[in-house]
């Protein structure tokens, strides 16, 4: 009630029953009694701006997804953070499994909207790593995959990353007249881009079975953006599980983007730099486990 919606626990929680949620509901209430099966209550946090709830149908809310996220800061670590606010985010949705569910959906948030609702909280317990989380986070990431090396590139050394500038998922690049011959249209799509710098970042993953017609466009689109002064860089499952080809990977990257050398970050951060891509890798699934 001390957030202005009207509603009851318990309308919530036989809602989670008919559309078969999993186990436990766990419901936000300004007055917390005793937890029961399959439910566990939390107290709203003070300070909790209003719009941190979204109606979804009559004396039904759950929290937005900018909520979610200031929500999880208690328990996430920066790097986590990120990723979560880079699904949220992202155009694809997961499953209970963290399985696909859905590819090509509209994001139900961006990292702009999330970074205004931070800013009108205060005082609320996890605010400033949000906050600080943001900074690494993506729009329009489109696989799992996408949304870990995107974070792990830019995340700063000291929280396990390889502080690269910025790219833009799935961002459209304009192609020259050359590579509009090759590929017959005027732009394309690029996994990670940076424009200014013309390079793009793509992760090939092995596990997609792509037909010969899939093929044959790949092989022209890579000849168009090649033509149209693109420098195109191939991320691969194999370079991922080592983490010296991880580490010559993204120091050639960096390189590509004209950026310094990081040899003496690279050796300061190792042991919190694996800690941090082991945790991501495990969430992501499609390489938990086989780091070498």
């Amino acid at each position: 009630r001390n957030t202005g919606y009207y509603c009851t626990w318990k309308e919530h929680f036989d809602f989670a029953e008919r559309m078969h949620l999993p186990m436990p509901v766990h419901i936000m209430t300004d007055k917390v009694p005793r937890s029961k099966d399959n439910i566990v209550f939390h107290s709203v946090p003070k300070n909790l701006p209003l719009r941190s709830f979204v109606r979804i149908g009559d004396n039904l809310y759950v929290l937005s997804p900018e909520a979610c996220l200031l929500m999880a800061a208690n328990k996430l670590s920066v790097p986590m953070l990120s990723l979560l606010a880079t699904e949220l985010s992202a155009m694809y949705v997961r499953d209970r499994f963290a399985e696909f569910l859905q590819h090509s959906r509209k994001p139900i948030t961006t990292t702009g909207r999330i970074r205004n609702y931070l800013e009108s909280a205060s005082n609320v317990s996890g605010i400033k790593k949000a906050r600080r989380a943001i900074r690494y986070s993506h729009d329009n990431s489109n696989s799992p995959m996408e949304s870990v090396v995107s974070v792990l590139l830019c995340l700063p050394f000291n929280s396990g990353g390889y502080a690269a500038r910025r790219p833009k998922l799935n961002a459209k690049v304009y192609l020259s007249a050359d590579g509009v011959k090759y590929l017959k249209r005027s732009y394309c799509t690029g996994d990670m881009v940076w424009l200014e710098e013309k390079v793009i970042c793509e992760y090939d993953s092995k596990l997609t079975h792509l037909s010969a017609n899939q093929h044959d466009y790949d092989k022209r689109r890579l000849t168009a953006l090649t033509a149209s002064g693109y420098n195109v860089i191939s991320i691969t499952p194999e370079q991922l599980r080592n983490r010296n080809s991880m580490d010559l990977l993204f120091r050639s990257l960096r390189k590509t983007l004209g950026m310094r050398p990081f040899e003496k970050e690279l050796e300061k951060y190792r042991e919190k730099r694996w800690e941090v891509i082991r945790e991501v890798f495990q969430y992501s699934r499609e390489l938990s486990g086989s780091i070498k």
